[in-house]
């Protein structure tokens, strides 16, 4: 069996806390509204929320549709669903308002009925559903809780959709492991799946937990119309900082690089010499992006991309052998990514299984990502 446990980082203390209720607290925020805050101080890579959905909604389906699924909920999760803040748009109001008013509806019951569409418009996620194939958008749901996490371009957490098939997985201990030989596992709950929210980096107590609501690669510009969208002007960190400044500066590098090794993996006239100035730079610029925590989301794309330059590279140079064990620069970068995807969405997660399918291609061996006493490993077998 070979073992490996090779990642740029810091071992975490668990990666499923005990009591993830009582870990977050909501408060007024500085910079918009309310937000969930740390109650305590938290390990990086920690699991601190798992959350169903209050209402999920179909395609197709409609504002009589969801005020139908408001109206089931429990009074508890109305107010807390109504306490949820929303955009105003007084044209596309006015407009719902008649088409509501023709249908007989009363002049209070349309008066929630806009706050309650605007709430979901305002504070819902697109996710693939049940028997969904990744990224297919099948629905859009509601999750009260993680409806609170406010906006950074340098989050200290990031959250990830968990459908029903990987949720029996949250229910494990930090001896949870996953494996790409393992079948689907029957999900619990309410049948729709749940977020799941993990730090990615220490927190201490009452400090406001961030995630990224859109790609925080982007440049600033494009960041700032994407956070328009959403109704707010992007105040963080690196949206503060000088346009010049060393994290708008790194997040251009990235974005250079990524250029760079798509152009030279497409092109059947790449050098070999080429091929190995991508990888240089880009191992380089890893490492960089390793250091700043506000990019960890960033990393398990990095690192897969190096390993596909390193796969392109062998077949260049004529080496067609099976690539196997840390030894190899291929398998090495892949196994990178999965540690490093692991820690910041979970063992279970779809985006993990993705993962460790590219690391078990063209391998004879069983993969198991496994949560041990020292760290994650990657496990051959």
């Amino acid at each position: 069996m070979h073992t490996t446990s090779h990642s740029p980082f810091p071992t975490p203390s668990s990666l499923l806390l005990p009591t993830p209720k009582d870990l977050l607290t909501t408060h007024p925020s500085p910079t918009s509204g309310y937000g969930l805050f740390a109650t305590y101080d938290l390990p990086a890579y920690a699991q601190v929320l798992t959350e169903h959905p209050l209402i999920f909604m179909s395609p197709g389906e409609d504002l009589p549709d969801l005020y139908t699924r408001f109206k089931a909920l429990t009074t508890s999760e109305q107010r807390s669903y109504l306490s949820l803040s929303r955009r105003e748009d007084a044209e596309k109001e006015h407009v719902m308002r008649q088409k509501l008013s023709a249908r007989g509806r009363s002049d209070v019951e349309i008066a929630e009925m806009l706050d309650v569409a605007g709430i979901f418009q305002s504070n819902a996620f697109n996710f693939s559903g049940p028997g969904a194939e990744d990224g297919d958008v099948v629905g859009r749901a509601l999750f009260s809780r993680v409806a609170r996490v406010n906006h950074s371009c340098a989050p200290n957490a990031h959250v990830c959709y968990y459908p029903p098939s990987h949720c029996a997985s949250l229910s494990l201990g930090s001896q949870a492991s996953v494996s790409s030989a393992a079948g689907g596992r029957k999900g619990k709950g309410d049948g729709l799946g749940m977020m799941v929210l993990h730090t990615t980096r220490s927190i201490a107590r009452g400090e406001e937990i961030t995630i990224s609501y859109f790609n925080l690669l982007l440049p600033r510009r494009d960041r700032q119309a994407r956070a328009q969208d959403w109704g707010f002007n992007c105040a963080c960190v690196v949206c503060s900082s000088a346009a010049d400044g060393d994290a708008e500066v790194l997040r251009d590098e990235v974005r250079d690089w990524i250029r760079q090794q798509y152009r030279a993996i497409s092109n059947p006239s790449t050098s070999v010499d080429q091929l190995r100035g991508v990888l240089s730079d880009g191992a380089a610029l890893a490492h960089k992006v390793e250091q700043d925590e506000g990019l960890v989301p960033a990393i398990p794309l990095l690192h897969e991309r190096l390993a596909k330059s390193h796969q392109l590279l062998r077949q260049r140079n004529g080496d067609h052998q099976e690539c196997e064990g840390h030894d190899c620069e291929t398998v090495a970068w892949k196994e990178r990514a999965v540690l490093a995807e692991a820690k910041i969405t979970g063992l279970y997660s779809r985006a993990t299984a993705g993962r460790v399918a590219f690391l078990r291609e063209n391998q004879k061996d069983k993969v198991t990502v496994k949560m041990a006493e020292d760290g994650l490993k990657v496990l051959w077998e």
